[in-house]
């Protein structure tokens, strides 16, 4: 009993937050994240856990109702730069993309392994167990059957039409990858065949975005919960699955 407080004691005081230390340290990181977050291969998650700002976020949303003004302090910049990395980077994706998205995705590939020391240093914070090879295994080729599904025909013809149970799916999908770290959301919507009309629907401003968002607020709040209970009591275990 002793050990799970003191890890959970640990737990919080590496996840303490400071409002204002590190202002714009955090804007700039969260632009990065913003970036990541609507680019195919790359995961926000990862880049926060990187950055050192993943575990204080999730404490500072998770405690928000104890202490409003310095969690929302914390998170404004979080919230300001991740924000302006989606909607002035995913113009600019969406021309780039049709040109040389072979290309692009080879390249987000290439930063997301450079990613992986720094995301296994994080898994590994509170120690390795071999049985965590397990659940990555098991995850590993659970991905695999889904890429192979995504991957028919059928589905690509059937996720084309963006309609608003879509769109609200696609918020879902993405709150995802921001809880995860590991996953990107960005690439299952391409490999949905979807991503590129959410990239242009982000870039009209249509009124789907609203519908887009309020699935991201659904999936951000069911995931936020479950992850940050794991976090806690299988930190290790959580990472494995990813």
């Amino acid at each position: 009993m002793s050990t799970k407080t003191d890890s959970i004691t640990h737990k919080e005081n590496n996840a303490e937050f400071k409002p204002f230390k590190g202002f714009f340290k955090r804007l700039i990181f969260a632009f990065i994240i913003g970036v990541a977050f609507i680019t195919p291969g790359l995961s926000g998650g990862v880049i926060a856990a990187a950055a050192g700002i993943y575990e204080p976020s999730v404490n500072a949303i998770v405690t928000i109702h104890k202490n409003f003004r310095k969690s929302f302090f914390y998170l404004l910049p979080i919230g300001i730069g991740a924000v302006s990395g989606v909607l002035i980077f995913s113009r600019i994706l969406e021309q780039i993309i049709q040109s040389y998205e072979t290309t692009l995705i080879f390249i987000f590939l290439g930063l997301v392994i450079g990613s992986i020391p720094a995301f296994i240093k994080e898994a590994n914070s509170e120690g390795f167990k071999k049985i965590y090879a397990i659940p990555t295994v098991l995850t590993f080729a659970l991905v695999m059957v889904i890429e192979k599904i995504l991957s028919q025909p059928a589905f690509h013809n059937a996720a084309a039409e963006l309609t608003l149970p879509m769109f609200i799916v696609c918020g879902i999908i993405m709150s995802l990858g921001i809880i995860i770290p590991g996953i990107s959301s960005s690439f299952i919507l391409m490999a949905m065949g979807i991503y590129n009309g959410l990239l242009s629907t982000i870039n009209s401003w249509v009124d789907n975005v609203f519908s887009f968002i309020k699935g991201g607020f659904k999936g951000f709040g069911a995931f936020l919960a479950s992850f940050d209970w794991a976090s806690i009591f299988a930190l290790g275990l959580s990472f494995a699955i990813t």
